[in-house]
């Protein structure tokens, strides 16, 4: 029986693998798993395990006979007050590839993976694509696997993770734009999580070669989806302390600071947020003359000084992210087409000259130097279809291409990134998913 003072870790469905189950008996958590394969009594009894105060995470694994139970109408109601349940705790639902994309696996696998036998006999492809539609308008955090081993350090991975209680990851590449800039950012965004939100938060980090990777953690009152907001808040408290202190000062008071402090606060922040505008400022300039020089000694060659620079200049101007408040440090550069159209002026020039202002402008942004061509397209297409999980997602490509990160975190990264092309596969077509996964599966296996 679990207590108010052990957090409590439940496991749906048949994986409460061992390496996960370890990591819980050596922190002293109560655990237990649940089938859903059962009685709607059962599935009661699992609605009121999901909401005790205790209740830390939640893994999932949907197999073939979960899909269609989900998809009979007695328990259409359970199902949703399942999905909505999850929504409100630290999760991850595993679900088989095959499963989720309706396509059988080769019967010369049988042999040589035991999963196989959970998604043997696939659903019909309606209930296939009822329930994909359905955890889908949940937002839930869905990881397709092909291996068990890939399930198992995944999940032992996410168990991790939410003993320490990450509420915040980030990946930022050694020679992305404003790279330097997002490091003093997000030390400055701790201090403000801990002095004015009264949030217990610390913050680590790891560096490679390639990029450094930031994590905040928190006590297990602070609940992740909180963070966005704060953010937010913290942002607007910056650039208020800039142009109206005033109003910083007395937003600081509202939110019960200590009087003792406010005006040390606003202080320090309105002259940390200056020197950060500047030096954003000053970053930008040097990306946008760096990439001037570069087109030039590239273009020069091929197109003869027949170029109209001006109208290019305007073109690499639209394609560098603007400087906006200070937040903008971590966020990741757009170079999409899109940006270019929004130079306001008619392009007259070659199609290779745009191709070289693209191609240059996203290494120069976004630290893609060493990418190749399969890399830079998933990240374009997590700009356009990534919805809210555009910083995850990029900050998983990033990680993937970083052979000096953490190879379990790589392979959660990988998988993150499979089944987002998975769900945005009616989009991007079959041939480019074909060539996309097939980019994905070379960088990492088990």
């Amino acid at each position: 029986m679990q207590t108010e003072q052990n957090p409590f870790f439940l496991f749906l469905g048949n994986c409460d693998r061992e390496g996960a189950v370890s990591k819980l008996k050596a922190a002293g958590w109560e655990y237990k798993r649940k089938m859903l394969e059962s009685r709607l009594e059962n599935w009661e009894s699992i609605f009121s395990l999901l909401a005790t105060d205790n209740m830390s995470g939640v893994i999932v694994k949907l197999n073939n006979t979960t899909y269609n139970l989900m998809a009979r109408p007695e328990y259409s109601k359970a199902t949703n007050k399942l999905f909505n349940a999850l929504q409100n705790v630290p999760h991850i639902i595993f679900i088989h590839e095959s499963l989720y994309t309706g396509i059988s696996v080769d019967d010369s696998v049988v042999e040589e993976n035991d999963y196989y036998y959970d998604v043997f006999c696939l659903p019909k492809k309606e209930i296939i694509e009822q329930i994909n539609d359905l955890i889908e308008q949940h937002d839930l955090n869905v990881v397709l696997y092909k291996k068990n081993a890939e399930l198992s350090v995944i999940a032992s991975e996410f168990i991790d993770q939410n003993e320490k209680n990450l509420i915040f990851r980030l990946y930022v590449p050694s020679g992305r734009m404003w790279a330097v800039e997002a490091d003093k950012l997000l030390q400055l965004f701790r201090d403000y999580l801990s002095k004015i939100s009264g949030l217990r938060v610390s913050q680590d980090q790891y560096s490679t070669k390639q990029g450094v990777i930031y994590e905040f953690f928190g006590d297990h009152t602070v609940n992740p989806s909180t963070l966005p907001k704060e953010f937010d808040d913290f942002s607007k408290l910056l650039d208020m302390c800039v142009v109206n202190p005033t109003e910083a000062t007395r937003m600081l008071v509202g939110r019960s600071v200590d009087a003792r402090i406010v005006d040390e606060i606003v202080e320090r922040y309105s002259k940390e947020a200056k020197r950060l505008h500047v030096d954003l400022k000053h970053e930008r300039e040097r990306r946008l003359l760096s990439i001037r020089h570069r087109l030039e000694s590239e273009l020069v060659d091929v197109c003869g000084e027949q170029i109209d620079w001006d109208e290019v200049n305007i073109i690499v101007d639209a394609s560098v992210p603007q400087l906006g408040g200070v937040s903008s440090a971590i966020g990741f550069g757009s170079t999409s087409q899109s940006n270019i159209g929004t130079a306001n002026v008619t392009i007259n020039i070659k199609p290779q000259i745009i191709a070289s202002v693209q191609g240059i402008v996203a290494q120069e942004v976004s630290g893609t130097t060493n990418f190749g061509v399969e890399a830079a397209q998933v990240i374009e297409l997590i700009k356009q279809y990534g919805g809210t999980h555009v910083t995850e997602l990029t900050s998983a490509v990033y990680e993937l291409e970083d052979t000096d990160a953490k190879q379990a975190e790589r392979l959660s990264a990988k998988q993150k990134l499979k089944t987002f092309l998975f769900k945005a596969s009616d989009k991007i077509g079959d041939i480019a998913l074909g060539v996309l996964q097939r980019y994905i599966e070379s960088k990492l296996g088990l």
